[in-house]
């Protein structure tokens, strides 16, 4: 009695640890985590069942025709790949795209030129060192002093633009009862760490 006893319990455990469920089911909600329910109505066990299963650079297969609810190496979304990458969904490869945004992308004292994808320094005399307001910045800058003696020159820019400054700048109102607009930083930082 006690042999049959254990062989029952033995194939009840047996049973248990297979990924493989002798239950019925007609879809994958009838199924445990990680789970599917198969052709023949039985419940599988399976390594994925989205991307957000898988590692990053990683996908999960429930692509149509094939289904191996493996984790292959690649991509079918943006989401798949690190920053800075996007997915194409043709190769399922995640790509280098550049930069889309100056704020995001580029280092400070840097616009970003979203027809290229390339990251590049600002020209004119972004925080040149000036003494005298009006006088040793370019034409279309100012001078902007930060005590009696010393200042930056701080170019004019158009606040109605979407990224009218580099990174490390913004663009507003410099002089008191002046309208027109500068792209205005902390050039003390910006200077002292080489970004310009």
């Amino acid at each position: 009695m006690k042999r049959i006893s254990l062989l029952a319990f033995c194939l009840v455990v047996s049973a248990c640890g297979s990924s493989e469920s002798d239950v019925e089911c007609h879809d994958n909600g009838q199924c445990g985590d990680m789970q599917i329910c198969t052709k023949d109505k039985t419940c599988k066990e399976v390594e994925c069942l989205s991307n957000t299963d898988c590692h990053m650079n990683q996908y999960c297969d429930t692509l149509e025709g094939s289904r191996t609810y493996a984790c292959l190496d690649g991509c079918t979304e943006n989401a798949d790949c690190f920053a800075g990458e996007n997915c194409d969904t043709t190769t399922h490869a995640c790509t280098t795209y550049g930069c889309r945004s100056t704020a995001l992308d580029c280092l400070p004292g840097e616009y970003c030129d979203t027809t290229t994808g390339v990251c590049s320094r600002a020209e004119g005399d972004w925080c040149k060192t000036c003494t005298s307001l009006g006088t040793q910045c370019g034409r279309n800058a100012e001078c902007g002093m930060t005590d009696l003696t010393t200042g930056y020159c701080y170019t004019k820019c158009d606040d109605t633009q979407a990224e009218p400054c580099p990174r490390g700048f913004e663009c507003g109102q410099l002089f008191q009862g002046v309208t027109q607009t500068y792209c205005y930083g902390d050039c003390e930082f910006l200077t002292k760490n080489g970004y310009l």
